[in-house]
C-alpha cells in the first residue's frame, strides 16, 4: 500500500483494514482489536499506482485501442510538437473503422486533464506520424 501523508478522519476510529468510500480507498494502520483511531491514509484511484496504466504508440496507421472502460484519460503527448491528437471515446468493444467526430483534440500536449470512459466503451486514438504516449487510471 502507498501512503500519501496522513490524514486524520473524525468518525472512522472503527474501520479496519481496506475499504471503498465514494472512489477513495480509506487504508486504517490500525489493527482489527484496536479502539484507538490511528493515522489513515487516504489513496484516491488517481495516485493508487495499482490502478495506473500508460502505453506508446509507435508511428502507424490505423485506429490503436488505448483502453476499455472504465477508464479515465489524463495525459497525451507526441514525440513532435505540432502533431495533431485525437481521442475517440464509443460504446462498444472495438475501435470506430468509420470517421466520426472526436471526443478529445489537441496539437499540444496534455496532463491531468480527465476523459471518462464509461463502461462497455473504448478510447482510441488514431495512427500517427509521430509517436504518442497516454497515461490515465481504472478508477475504483
Amino acid at each position: 500500500m502507498v501512503a500519501f501523508g496522513k490524514v486524520s478522519l473524525v468518525g472512522l476510529g472503527a474501520i479496519a483494514g481496506i475499504v471503498s468510500v465514494m472512489g477513495v480507498r480509506l487504508a486504517s494502520a490500525q489493527s482489527p482489536t484496536s479502539t484507538a483511531a490511528a493515522a489513515t491514509a487516504v489513496l484516491t484511484a488517481d495516485t493508487d499506482v495499482a490502478q495506473l496504466r500508460g502505453g506508446y504508440i509507435t508511428n502507424s496507421s490505423g485506429m490503436k485501442l488505448v483502453a476499455s472502460g472504465p477508464f479515465v484519460l489524463t495525459d497525451l503527448a507526441a514525440a513532435r510538437a505540432g502533431t495533431q491528437m485525437r481521442v475517440y471515446v464509443v460504446p462498444g468493444s472495438a475501435c470506430p473503422t468509420s470517421n466520426i467526430l472526436p471526443t478529445f483534440e489537441t496539437e499540444v500536449a496534455s496532463h491531468g486533464m480527465r476523459i471518462g470512459v464509461p463502461t462497455g466503451s473504448v478510447a482510441c486514438i488514431p495512427g500517427s506520424n509521430s509517436n504518442m504516449s497516454w497515461a490515465g487510471f481504472v478508477p475504483y
